[in-house]
C-alpha cells in the first residue's frame, strides 16, 4: 500500500469508530438491555470485523473492486443472506 493512502485510511477508521452509526447503536442497546458482561463479545466481534476490513482494504482488495466492477454486485448479493441470517 502506498504511503499516500495511510492518512485517509486512518481517518476512515477513526471516523467510523466514533460516529453514532449502526454498530455503536447496537452496542448501546445491547449494553443497556443485557449489561456489559454479556455485550463484550459483541464489542470484540465489531472490533475484529473493522480490523479485518481495514486489513483487506490495505492489502489491495479495493483495487480488485475497482478493476472488476462485477465483484461489487456479487459481494452485495452474497451479503444479503448473511445479513438476514439465512447463511446457517
Amino acid at each position: 500500500m502506498e504511503m499516500q493512502w495511510w492518512g485517509p485510511l486512518a481517518a476512515f477508521a477513526l471516523v467510523s469508530s466514533i460516529t453514532p452509526g449502526p454498530n455503536n447503536l447496537m452496542l448501546t442497546s445491547a449494553g443497556a438491555r443485557f449489561g456489559l458482561q454479556r455485550t463484550l463479545l459483541h464489542v470484540v466481534g465489531i472490533s475484529a470485523g473493522m480490523g479485518l476490513m481495514l486489513l483487506l482494504v490495505s492489502l489491495g482488495l479495493g483495487e480488485l473492486f475497482a478493476a472488476q466492477p462485477w465483484c461489487n454486485g456479487d459481494c452485495a448479493w452474497w451479503g444479503v443472506p448473511i445479513c438476514c441470517g439465512w447463511a446457517g
